[in-house]
């Protein structure tokens, strides 16, 4: 954020905007192997959308035997540090965007 606000593109808009959020992450057009979220706290969320897609993606949290369809406009929030999970690869074009917080501390 600090050097964002260095640049005049961002800096007159990160002093009115603000995100509980550390990090957001665009995924396009590729699977995500199942993984754990090892840098956040459990009762952490981090929020996943997708716009675009197909029908037979699927967001899948392994541990809890959970497989979602993961078609244009879903939302979800979970402990991404707690939940295994994974996405499918998509048929079609597919954008994910994936906002997570990190302990630095």
């Amino acid at each position: 954020m600090e050097c964002l606000a260095k640049d005049e593109d961002y800096s007159a808009i990160l002093g009115i905007w603000s995100s509980v959020f550390n990090g957001v992450s665009i995924i396009s057009n590729r699977e995500t192997i199942f993984h754990h979220n090892g840098q956040s706290r459990v009762a952490w969320y981090d929020i996943i959308c997708t716009l675009r897609g197909d029908e037979n993606t699927v967001l899948e949290f392994h541990d809890l035997g959970i497989r979602l369809r993961y078609t244009s406009g879903t939302v979800v929030a979970h402990s991404g540090r707690l939940l295994y999970h994974g996405i499918s690869v998509a048929e079609n074009e597919c954008v994910c965007y994936t906002y997570w917080m990190r302990d630095y501390t």
